[in-house]
């Protein structure tokens, strides 16, 4: 839980030191945007400067209350980490599909101050819109993050486990709406929330304030 948020900025360390012949070198600039699914939507979050919920969640773990699989990190070491935060300050915006964990961050989520497009989907069976979805927005108060949710989606609307045949449910099949059709919006209005607000391309606002949504599965919040 720690490891994954510090590994990306360990990537753009790595990025932004490429010198020399490289193909690479010289071609990174200081606009970043990061996006995750479920796990990786946590850890955007976390990038993005959620305040983490460690001194409730420490001592459940340390007395057997809760015994999740965060709790399988948890010594000090750890504890250290998540009570300093594992912001990266060169995000300038984030994209969170299907994100969960919302236990972990709380009213913490309103530490982030950077953009966030949150993704969510009415029929996701992982991270559920009452367990994480909406209480991940409740949390979110920047003015500029913006909600876009699937009524017939799924988990794994947002992946690629539909068109290989990995999975048969919670976004894929019958009842859902097809992931190859949703990913085409899902795909233009991240790209726009990018654009816009890494890049300042205010031609953007007409494509994720487009009356009707680009599918008519789609319902958009903002603030």
């Amino acid at each position: 839980y720690h490891y994954r948020p510090e590994d990306i900025s360990a990537v753009l360390d790595a990025l932004y030191a490429v010198e020399g012949d490289d193909p690479l070198a010289g071609r990174l600039s200081s606009q970043v945007v990061v996006s995750g699914h479920s796990f990786g939507g946590y850890t955007a979050l976390g990038l993005s400067g959620a305040r983490y919920a460690i001194d409730d969640i420490a001592p459940q773990c340390a007395d057997g209350t809760d015994t999740s699989e965060f709790c399988s990190e948890m010594d000090d070491a750890a504890i250290r980490r998540f009570r300093a935060g594992l912001q990266d300050d060169r995000i300038d915006a984030a994209i969170a599909m299907a994100a969960g964990d919302y236990r972990l961050f709380g009213p913490g989520l309103a530490d982030v101050n950077i953009p966030v497009l949150h993704f969510t989907s009415a029929l996701d069976e992982r991270t559920t819109r009452e367990q994480d979805g909406d209480p991940i927005w409740r949390a979110l108060d920047g003015p500029d993050d913006l909600r876009i949710d699937f009524s017939t989606g799924g988990h794994h609307t947002f992946a690629d486990t539909c068109a290989l045949g990995l999975e048969l449910g919670d976004g894929c099949g019958p009842g859902f709406v097809p992931a190859d059709v949703a990913q085409i919006a899902i795909t233009a209005y991240a790209l726009a929330f990018a654009r816009l607000h890494a890049l300042e391309d205010d031609a953007m606002v007409e494509i994720l304030a487009s009356e009707p949504p680009l599918h008519d599965d789609i319902t958009i919040t903002t603030r």
